[in-house]
């Protein structure tokens, strides 16, 4: 059961709406996330996301691969991941060549990622990809940081 607090709203407009806390989300709050992209649709014509993965195996078991989406003309890489057993053989940049090349074939003409200053920015420097920006978060100590490539191929 969401913890919930009701939150009175006011004004002429507002004298039946009811807003509520919840922690953690109901199945009501992925409405918004639905509102949103009906909005957005409306709006800017919004084309849905186009996800795909290269998923890596062996023997079955699933060692590592990559997640993507291509959204508009960006191809959104999401996770990136290999087993430690995999890492430092030129896999990683194999893959990342292959999904950026899945990605312009998805119509990409850029790709964005993040990263973390504890994870991969000089991996990922190595294959073209440029600092945009970046965040601080742990009360300073970590950084996420914004990569992009352009153009793609």
């Amino acid at each position: 059961m969401p913890d919930e607090r009701v939150i009175a709203a006011r004004g002429e407009n507002l004298a039946d709406i009811e807003i509520a806390f919840e922690e953690p989300p109901s199945a009501g709050a992925d409405l918004i996330w639905e509102g949103l992209k009906e909005h957005n649709r409306r709006v800017a014509d919004r084309p849905e996301p186009k996800p795909f993965a290269l998923v890596v195996r062996e023997g079955g078991v699933v060692r590592g691969g990559i997640k993507a989406r291509v959204h508009w003309d960006v191809l959104f890489v999401d996770e990136v991941w290999l087993d430690d057993g995999l890492r430092g053989q030129g896999l990683g940049a194999k893959l990342m060549a292959e999904i950026e090349r899945l990605g312009a074939e998805r119509g990409a003409i850029k790709a964005i990622l993040d990263t973390n200053d504890w994870q991969a920015p000089g991996f990922y420097a190595k294959l073209g990809y440029a600092r945009f920006g970046a965040y601080t978060y742990d009360a300073g100590r970590k950084e996420c940081i914004l990569l992009v490539k352009e153009p793609l191929g």
